[in-house]
């Protein structure tokens, strides 16, 4: 008789086989990672933190057995960690983070909206960490895939530049912190979602940079937007207040 010689099967293969199974499993009661990630984005949305957990925990495992996925990899790693850093977990969210990032940079590619959100949510957590000089390193980044992707002109975008010029003002770049206060007010500018406060912010951060280099006119000019901004916000909210 012929001998039958034990063979592994490829990844690709063993990941097939793993989807199939999956699928008799999930006839029987078994949820799919499709599953688990809708009821855990739709716990997330309820701040159901505890839910949302257990069911990106559970995406999680079943992502981790499908070998050279990195997309579903990816995705559960960072549904997974926001959700930690809402719960104020922030060494699992950040290991997480770093888990996300290069299954996303394989899957997406490294110049990709996904990567660039990746490095923005561990920018901020530098950040919160008072880790300056690491947090603009990650939020440089991440502002560089934004920019390549929307030209800056995604929100998200705005945000990063506004937390850049942030730190750049403290750490006593005046020029390049008005530059982004600039571009980030002129995203603001153009988003219809942008509030008020924001805005209100982002003015008063330029005219302390401005200041800060003797430009006095320029930075009453900044001080005086940011006044009209915020009347213009409350004479909004007063008119959206319904009728007595």
């Amino acid at each position: 008789m012929t001998k039958l010689k034990n063979r592994r099967l490829k990844p690709e293969i063993g990941a097939f086989l793993l989807l199939a199974v999956q699928g008799l499993l999930s006839g029987c009661g078994q949820p799919s990672y499709e599953m688990l990630m809708k009821d855990g984005e739709a716990a997330a949305v309820k701040e159901d933190y505890v839910l949302a957990e257990k069911n990106f925990q559970a995406a999680l495992k079943i992502a981790l057995h499908l070998h050279g996925n990195d997309l579903r990899l990816g995705e559960a790693c960072f549904r997974l960690a926001n959700c930690y850093r809402a719960e104020g977990k922030a060494d699992e969210a950040s290991r997480l983070y770093h888990q996300a990032l290069p299954a996303m940079e394989k899957s997406h590619g490294v110049d990709s909206l996904e990567v660039a959100r990746i490095y923005h949510c561990l920018g901020t957590q530098e950040i919160e960490k008072q880790n300056n000089a690491q947090a603009v390193e990650l939020l440089r980044r991440s502002s560089e895939i934004f920019k390549k992707i929307s030209g800056d002109g995604e929100p998200e975008a705005g945000q990063i530049l506004s937390e850049l010029a942030g730190l750049d003002a403290l750490d006593g770049k005046y020029t390049q912190a008005e530059s982004e206060y600039k571009k980030a007010i002129a995203i603001g500018e153009e988003n219809p979602d942008a509030g008020y406060a924001d805005l209100c912010r982002l003015y008063h951060g330029l005219a302390n940079a401005l200041r800060m280099q003797d430009k006095e006119d320029a930075a009453a000019q900044a001080d005086r937007h940011a006044d009209e901004v915020q009347m213009g916000g409350i004479k909004e909210k007063v008119h959206s207040m319904p009728a007595l």
